[in-house]
């Protein structure tokens, strides 16, 4: 169980913080809850967890030997077969949880990126959305686990990648 002030990563929300734990009754059932908010653009945002779980999946922040494991796979081309052309692939890939999975697309992503705009391409729109979100919640929690910025991750990834071969 979390605490008050915990900062956990919660689905694509990415990094939150639990602000409040309170039972309340949703369709005759009462339960404990997790009241949340994101880290990121979304401090409006208040979101309610159950606390047993059941269907949802809060995770504890990365420690600094994942987030370390995590980030040196930007230091190879993701080479194995990304399923991308299903619609719910990206949604599903997000529920895993698997952060070097994730990280492992997000390589994949930002790579084919940076060769389509050698040739003066984009990414699809479903790719770019998928690539914003995931990165942005990946980098927050890989910022907050290395105690540093996402604008530094992100630069360090980019430097990792183009130190290998793009072409």
């Amino acid at each position: 169980m979390f605490n008050i002030g915990d900062l956990v990563v919660y689905s694509k929300h990415g990094v939150c913080k639990i602000d409040d734990i309170c039972k309340k009754t949703v369709a005759g059932m009462t339960r404990k809850y997790y009241e949340l908010h994101p880290l990121n653009n979304e401090q409006e945002l208040t979101i309610s967890a159950p606390v047993d779980g059941l269907g949802i999946k809060i995770r504890k922040l990365m420690d600094k030997e994942e987030a370390g494991d995590v980030l040196d796979t930007f230091n190879f081309p993701y080479t194995e077969s990304v399923d991308i052309r299903r619609p719910n692939s990206y949604t599903k890939l997000i529920s895993t949880g698997d952060r070097t999975k994730i990280a492992n697309v997000i390589n994949a992503l930002m790579r084919k990126k940076l060769k389509m705009k050698q040739d003066n391409k984009k990414l699809n729109q479903r790719d770019q959305d998928f690539l914003d979100t995931a990165r942005g919640a990946l980098f927050k929690e890989l910022a907050i686990s290395l105690n540093t910025t996402s604008t530094k991750i992100n630069d360090k990834v980019l430097g990792m990648i183009r130190k290998t071969d793009v072409s």
